[in-house]
């Protein structure tokens, strides 16, 4: 078979073995979403990423999560005005938290990236530069008080923090190249570590990645980016499920607190698959990017990367953001009562568009 035929024949196969998978799976099949989505959102939407002062921040912000209550927003910043005068100008991407109902904004030192956040909003996981290598900390935001999260030898990235702030899942990278990567969940009362996933030594392969802790650190769901498989881990009982069975590859997205909903990626269609009861859930078209805790609310991207919230129960869906957006998971608060994202400035006062965060309620 010429190489062509061959390329062709491989790419069949794998259509095939994606769409027989979710074909045996799939309940429910949502719609896909209209191809002009540009009505306004249909909500509120205010801006998270300013100073004190209301100021427009002078750098860009994206990556924004929400806590179940939609209270506190956690985001990354290049901007050097959002803390009070006096303070110095950080000098990277760094690590806040703005509560929304006080106005209040808390700037993690040393945080790179954007924190994850505890359910009531006073614990932020997230990284910084270790002894070594980066690595996940824990900050308490009520006392000020930084921990490292792990041994510090080994690098360690994407943080998962339980709802009470208790437990952190991450991501270990080896210092050896040729280790692949697996994931660990520390209790930071009793300090005791427990290796969840790890991937065969085999030279070439990465291992897990992409943890998330159910909201009382039962389940954590990971995955396997050699096999391009989701598993679901039960901490209580020790047992490991396929979070979806079959050959074909697939991404998490996110696991819901309660741990028996996981989102997936598979070609260009996005899966909600309660990995307990087989109930799978199929979005043709669209990009998941997150859920809500109680796993309802799926937030989706379209190919123009506008960002709409469905409601998997009904099938309604509502605009977030008609210009493009971009969500992370950790996105939607409980029962969709709010959605963060990061896009350009709407109002066009600055003429790079920096992108911002904003917060979009429904009502």
């Amino acid at each position: 078979m010429r190489t062509a035929e061959r390329v062709r024949a491989r790419t069949s196969l794998r259509t095939t073995a994606v769409a027989a998978l979710f074909a045996a799976l799939t309940a429910t099949v949502l719609p896909a979403p209209s191809a002009s989505a540009d009505a306004p959102p249909a909500g509120r939407v205010l801006r998270v990423s300013t100073a004190g002062d209301g100021r427009q921040a002078d750098g860009p912000s994206d990556r924004a999560t929400v806590t179940p209550d939609g209270r506190s927003v956690g985001f990354s910043s290049q901007a050097g005005n959002l803390l009070p005068d006096g303070q110095a100008r950080p000098p990277l991407t760094e690590a806040y938290v703005r509560d929304l109902r006080t106005g209040r904004l808390s700037w993690i030192t040393g945080g790179l990236g954007s924190p994850v956040l505890s359910a009531d909003g006073r614990y932020a996981a997230y990284i910084a530069f270790g002894p070594h290598a980066v690595n996940v900390f824990r900050a308490d935001l009520r006392t000020g008080e930084q921990q490292p999260v792990d041994s510090g030898f080994d690098g360690s990235w994407d943080p998962s923090v339980s709802a009470d702030g208790r437990f952190v899942a991450y991501r270990v990278a080896p210092a050896h190249p040729a280790l692949p990567y697996w994931i660990e969940v520390r209790d930071m009362r009793t300090g005791t570590v427990e290796q969840v996933g790890r991937g065969p030594v085999r030279e070439g392969l990465r291992g897990m990645s992409r943890p998330f802790l159910s909201a009382d650190a039962r389940y954590v769901a990971y995955q396997d980016d050699d096999l391009r498989q989701v598993f679901v881990r039960d901490r209580a009982t020790g047992r490991t499920a396929v979070a979806a069975p079959g050959r074909a590859p697939v991404s998490l997205v996110q696991l819901s607190a309660d741990g028996g909903t996981v989102v997936l990626t598979s070609g260009s269609d996005t899966y909600v698959r309660n990995w307990r009861s087989g109930i799978t859930r199929r979005v043709p078209g669209v990009r998941g990017e997150a859920v809500s805790p109680d796993g309802r609310y799926l937030l989706c991207a379209d190919g123009s990367s506008r960002l709409s919230l469905w409601d998997l129960r009904t099938g309604a869906r509502r605009t977030v953001s008609d210009r493009p957006a971009a969500a992370v998971p950790g996105a939607v608060a409980e029962g969709g009562r709010a959605v963060v994202f990061s896009s350009p400035v709407r109002d066009g006062s600055q003429p790079d568009q920096v992108s911002d965060v904003y917060v979009w309620y429904p009502r």
